[in-house]
Formats: structure tokens, C-alpha cells, sequence
């Protein structure tokens, strides 16, 4: 509560406004939090890739039927984030 009284007086705008949720500011938020997770998976080279693919599998040898899905599961989420990045760079 002390900080919402301190920025209230810092950006002088009344606690309502801070309190008050803003669609626009949300997507914009979900926007920039979509691509930036789209260029941490594209920041690693296809090496790295591999090499974290192959130390994923062998973590999941210990957890028997997990040791390919885990790498499986991986790849779907990084290619989901890229899609979506993608779509929000389009608009």
C-alpha cells in the first residue's frame, strides 16, 4: 500500500487510476512478454539446440517413458511462442 501512495505522489495521478485495470495496456503487456519469450528461443543456435534436446533426453532416461516426451513438449512450446510472436509482429 505504501508504494501505491508513493507513485501516487511521484506520477501525481490518483490511486483509482493506478488501481483501475487498462485492456490496452494488458495486450500490450501479453504483446512484448510474447515476443520476448519468441527471441529467447531464437537466440539459441541449432547446436545448442541439439545438445539441450540430448540433455533433456538423458535426464528423462532416470523417468523411463518421459525421456523422449520432454524434449517433445519442449519443441511444441518453443514453436508456440514463435507462432505467436509472429502473429503479434504482424499486427
Amino acid at each position: 500500500m505504501d508504494n501505491l501512495l508513493e507513485l501516487s505522489t511521484i506520477f501525481d495521478i490518483s490511486i483509482d487510476d493506478l488501481l483501475k485495470e487498462d485492456p490496452t495496456l494488458k495486450n500490450e503487456f501479453e504483446k512484448q512478454q510474447v515476443i520476448k519469450d519468441a527471441n529467447f528461443f531464437k537466440s539459441f543456435n541449432k547446436k545448442e539446440e541439439i545438445l539441450f534436446s540430448i540433455i533433456l533426453i538423458l535426464i528423462g532416461i532416470k523417468l523411463a517413458p518421459l525421456g523422449l516426451v520432454i524434449p517433445i513438449i519442449h519443441w511444441l512450446v518453443r514453436l508456440r511462442a514463435i507462432k505467436r510472436a509472429k502473429q503479434y509482429e504482424k499486427e
